[in-house]
């Protein structure tokens, strides 16, 4: 009978480990869903928006406004925003799989936060340059592409540091 009990006491301690793992396994596949469905809209709204703006190019010759270097540059910038979440949403069919360890989930969580925490270091470089080249656009030749791509740099940088900040703070809720 007693070791009935310990059986019994032991599977049921591994059911609810099993659980457990089981339960942190969705919690991360959906926290990844979040951060890549968020990334991506934020990407194609700015795509869209740009693009609609460039569609009104000027003439060959006359100068360029301060807000056609600001699209231009969102633009750009969220082409490469939308190829990191197609990569993003490739890996994440990845994490779908069975196979995984309570050991290699954690260490996946543990490296997307030490990512987490590069890329909000350079966010912050994005938002400083941006600030720089504002500043010193009257010591550059092309004061309207300074202005307007710095303050496309301020734009994207401030939210890619909302979003990882946000993301980080969402990662560490899931292994505390």
């Amino acid at each position: 009978m007693r070791q009935l009990l310990i059986f019994f006491f032991l599977s049921s301690s591994l059911f609810s480990i099993s659980q457990d793992s089981i339960q942190l396994r969705k919690k991360f596949l959906r926290n990844q869903n979040v951060a890549l469905v968020s990334l991506s809209s934020w990407s194609m709204v700015n795509i869209a928006f740009s693009s609609l703006k460039l569609t009104k190019l000027p003439e060959i010759g006359s100068p360029i406004s301060r807000k056609t270097y600001f699209n231009q540059m969102n633009l750009s910038w969220n082409f490469v925003n939308m190829g990191i979440c197609s990569l993003g949403y490739l890996k994440n069919r990845k994490y779908k799989s069975n196979n995984w360890t309570d050991v290699n989930l954690n260490n996946t969580i543990q490296k997307y936060q030490k990512s987490l925490v590069l890329n909000s270091c350079l966010d912050i470089v994005y938002i400083t340059s941006g600030i720089l080249l504002r500043i010193n656009s009257k010591n550059i030749s092309n004061i309207e592409r300074s202005i307007g791509f710095g303050n496309s740099l301020i734009t994207q940088g401030c939210f890619l540091l909302a979003f990882d900040l946000i993301y980080l703070q969402s990662l560490r809720k899931l292994i505390n």
